[in-house]
């Protein structure tokens, strides 16, 4: 990875890197192959300085790190969801589940009365 300038700004409060950064900040939606061209194209700054200025940020601790974040709600209907769950028996797992503590809507209809516990 090619050393960004010296003299590359490297404060939030930049007004280049103010605008990078409020499209790098949850305003690209979807799945973008080159995301450095999206921030470019949506902020107005060349993608050569949208990247000697995220390379100049990173080293110098301005932001920790690049990453995408995948809002599941956004990537199709319904969400995915992860339960930490008792691990005592499948009945009391699935009184877990059917319980407004599991519940996916927060009124005690996790899964409804398929999933009850049988005993």
């Amino acid at each position: 990875m090619p050393q960004p300038a010296p003299d590359v700004p490297v404060s939030h409060l930049d007004p280049v890197n103010q605008r990078i950064l409020a499209i790098s900040e949850d305003k690209i939606e979807g799945f973008v192959r080159d995301p450095m061209v999206a921030i470019a194209e949506k902020s107005g700054v060349d993608v050569d300085t949208v990247i000697e200025r995220i390379r100049a940020m990173l080293r110098a601790g301005t932001i920790r790190r690049v990453r995408q974040t995948l809002m599941s709600t956004n990537l199709a209907f319904g969400a995915l969801v992860a339960w930490q769950v008792p691990q005592e028996t499948p009945a009391t797992r699935a009184a877990f589940f059917t319980s407004s503590e599991g519940s996916t809507n927060g009124l005690g209809a996790g899964f409804g009365p398929e999933v009850a516990p049988s005993g």
